[in-house]
């Protein structure tokens, strides 16, 4: 007789869009893509780490974490006008800070891996995906605390690498996705004078990194409206943006 998990398996497939999620030493893995062609997210029960690697087929091999932000800590004022920002255009999708979920990426992509670290307020969700032709590595990313249970994009992640290899954590794009920032069309690469064009003058300087920082009210149904904060870090290499930090929070 066969088990619920056999019979559950046997109903769908598993292929590259697998997503694993890390908690601790038990994962929590959803399988995409019914037999039918129809694309769905439905949530497996947390299985041992064990059973998970036959099953996913390495998908919850070593992370590759994003980089951290060079400053944790915001000392200085806001002086942007606008949201630097809005989120990241990747490949067929608009990702959206506060709307888009990691799972819309996976399904729009057809590939990614989740992977987590961290707990309470230090806790976050996130995407990796390589571009090896260009020497690129982007994280998407959920804060564990702001993203909520259905993990919307909250920040991201750019980094320009001399060489960047595919690996199951970070699998490869296609080298002809289209990546930009949204609204200002800047990415890795651009120069310094780009930036000061797409972005007006920094808040705040550190070495060779530029910080954008926009703090304002959004209409909300929180009384007076909720507190958004949004903000861009670009490190100039040789007067050419070689990581790009960005993201919003929103809060009553």
């Amino acid at each position: 007789m066969q088990s619920a998990v056999g019979e559950f398996l046997d109903d769908w497939l598993v292929v590259n869009e697998v997503m694993a999620v890390r908690d601790g030493d038990l994962v929590t893995a959803r399988l995409l893509s019914t037999k039918n062609g129809h694309f769905e997210d439905r949530d497996m029960l947390r299985i041992g780490v064990s059973f998970c690697l036959a099953c996913c087929a390495g998908a919850v091999a070593a992370s590759t974490p994003p980089p951290a932000p060079p400053i944790s800590e915001m000392t200085w004022p806001s002086t942007s006008r606008g949201a630097p920002v809005d989120g990241l255009m990747l490949g067929p999708i608009a990702v959206h800070f506060e709307k888009t979920t990691l799972g819309d990426v996976v399904a729009a992509n057809h590939l990614g891996v989740i992977d987590h670290r961290g707990d309470a307020g230090e806790s976050e969700y996130w995407l990796c995906y390589s571009l090896p032709q260009k020497g690129q590595r982007i994280w998407i990313v959920s804060s564990g605390e702001m993203g909520g249970r259905e993990h919307l994009v909250t920040s991201l992640v750019g980094e320009q690498t001399d060489t960047v290899s595919a690996s199951n954590d970070c699998p490869a794009l296609p080298a002809t996705t289209t990546v930009a920032l949204l609204d200002r069309q800047g990415w890795l690469g651009m120069t310094s004078t780009d930036v000061k064009k797409q972005f007006g003058a920094p808040s705040h300087r550190s070495g060779a990194w530029q910080a954008f920082n926009f703090d304002g009210k959004v209409k909300s149904v929180c009384s007076g409206g909720a507190d958004r904060s949004n903000w861009l870090w670009v490190e100039l290499l040789n007067q050419h943006a070689n990581v790009i930090i960005a993201g919003q929070v929103t809060s009553c």
